[in-house]
């Protein structure tokens, strides 16, 4: 088995949405960090879409009403 480290290169748009969703969590007594957080996002589903896996959590959270 070998270890990959990737890096994401964030919009600021996607950063605060990712600290929303981050602090969300938190309330809910998921204590993550802003970095742990993404890492346990991306790894669900395609690498590639970022946008996808913040909308399925915004509505999650009910941040948003329109996901599905």
């Amino acid at each position: 088995m070998r270890e990959i480290a990737v890096n994401y290169l964030l919009l600021d748009e996607d950063e605060e949405r990712l600290n929303l969703i981050t602090e969300e969590y938190k309330k809910q007594g998921l204590n993550l960090s802003e970095d742990k957080m993404f890492e346990e996002i991306m790894c669900c589903g395609s690498k590639y879409d970022v946008d996808s896996k913040l909308k399925f959590h915004e509505w999650k959270l009910g941040l948003r009403k329109d996901y599905p």
